[in-house]
């Protein structure tokens, strides 16, 4: 049985790790081939070694990119709820009517809380 906040591996994340490790051996291989045999970097650039090297880049290019969607969805997120708060605040402030302004103030703490568990389910 899997469990709920187990982190799964996305289609999507694969195919970026794949698309990243071919477009780096096709760099450091044309960056190999480009060195004059006695330069001090050639024992290093072997196809073997550029193998390693681009799937260390491609772990960290993607551990970096999915550092960005965690905070891009966060600054959306905070965006989302600030600009919905607001609109009620406006609601709020131009109305006398105390069932009115209940209501409203219900809406804003459901918007609080439906916020708060996006957040929360918000996976890196």
């Amino acid at each position: 049985m899997l469990q709920k906040n187990k982190p799964t591996l996305a289609k999507k994340d694969v195919l970026n790790s794949a698309a990243i490790t071919s477009l780096c051996t096709y760099i450091l291989l044309g960056f190999s081939k480009s060195l004059d045999s006695e330069h001090y970097l050639i024992p290093y650039l072997s196809d073997m070694h550029i193998s390693a090297y681009a799937g260390i880049l491609s772990i960290t290019i993607v551990f970096l990119l999915s550092l960005l969607r965690f905070r891009s969805n966060l600054i959306l997120l905070d965006w989302k709820c600030t600009k919905k708060l607001q609109a009620l605040d406006k609601l709020i402030q131009g109305t006398n009517n105390p069932k009115l302004i209940s209501k409203l103030t219900i809406q804003k703490d459901r918007i609080i809380n439906d916020t708060s568990k996006e957040i929360e389910d918000n996976k890196l």
